[in-house]
Formats: structure tokens, C-alpha cells, sequence
């Protein structure tokens, strides 16, 4: 696809957090409240792998936007750059993945391999002693995790419309 030919940015993360900023301001001017807003920083779309690193790393900064922070990394292409197996192989480096975007502040997790997903998140935070906040879901069940957060009303305060930190990424 032509997106991923020659993505540039000038700033990754701050670019997706502007335009994740954006389209949250634009949504509210439309009417929508931010309760019923997810966002998602589009791993893999139109980035390398190391945008896509780079914005793996920011996901504390993408989760204080104000409204649950959707993250898909399952089976992507990046994977295979990182560790070099086929997509039949990739379910570790997914497990992985995951749980490090849960512990990052991901309110939602898309994957292919929910039932491994879901134990390896729900494990990591029996572990951490922290109470499972994560919605762990498959493409098919993404619409109605998505619904239920807007039901539960899952977003805080936002640091979007003006309020968002400078200065390095925490």
C-alpha cells in the first residue's frame, strides 16, 4: 500500500496526539461526548518500525488524552521485523505486546488470539496486584467492547483542548 511507501514524520508521537487531539475536538464540536470516544494511534498504518516503537513507547502520554486508548498490535508486520518469524509464529511477540500496552494504559486491547490475550493480561495483573482494567477482544468483538467502554462512561479529564503538557514524553 502506498501509505506505508515512505512514511515521514517531523514528530511521531506528537503528530498522532495532535491529530488523536484533533479529531476528539471535532467530535465534541459535533455533539459527541468524549464518554463515548475511543482512540486508537494506528500501529502499523503509515509508520515505520520505528515510529511505530516510538509511539509503543508514548503510550502513558497517548492514554492521558482523556478517553480509553484502543491499541492493536497483534500479528502486525512489525513483529516479524523484530523478531524475524512468519505470522504463524508471531502469537509470543503479540502476548508480549499486549500486555506491555496494558501496563502503558491501553483500555483496549484488539487482537487475533483473544483467549491467550486475555490470560496473559489478566495474569501480568494478578502478578502486579493491579484489578483487570483491560477489555481484551477480537475484531469481531471490537464494536461491542467499544459500546460497553462508552456505556461505562471510561474516559477522565483529558489533557486535549489546550491542556496538554509540553516538554519530554514521561
Amino acid at each position: 500500500s502506498t501509505m506505508q511507501q515512505a512514511p515521514h514524520y517531523a514528530d511521531v508521537v506528537a503528530d498522532v496526539e495532535n491529530f488523536l487531539c484533533s479529531r476528539i475536538a471535532a467530535c465534541e464540536a459535533a455533539g459527541i461526548a468524549r464518554q463515548r470516544l475511543v482512540v486508537d494511534p494506528g500501529f502499523g498504518f503509515g509508520k515505520t518500525l520505528e515510529h511505530n516503537l516510538q509511539l509503543l513507547d508514548a503510550l502513558p502520554r497517548l492514554a492521558g488524552l482523556g478517553v480509553p486508548l484502543l491499541v492493536g498490535l497483534s500479528r502486525k508486520s512489525m513483529i516479524q521485523q523484530l523478531v524475524g518469524r512468519p505470522m504463524a509464529q508471531r502469537l509470543p511477540a503479540s502476548l508480549g505486546l499486549a500486555v506491555l500496552a496494558a501496563e502503558r494504559g491501553a483500555a483496549i486491547i484488539r487482537t487475533h488470539d483473544v483467549a491467550a490475550t486475555a490470560d496473559a493480561v489478566a495474569k501480568i495483573e494478578l502478578i502486579s496486584g493491579s484489578a483487570s482494567k483491560v477489555d481484551v477482544r477480537g475484531q469481531t468483538q471490537l464494536v461491542n467492547v467499544v459500546l460497553k467502554q462508552v456505556q461505562k462512561g471510561a474516559s477522565s479529564p483529558g489533557t486535549c483542548g489546550g491542556m496538554r503538557p509540553s516538554g519530554p514524553l514521561p
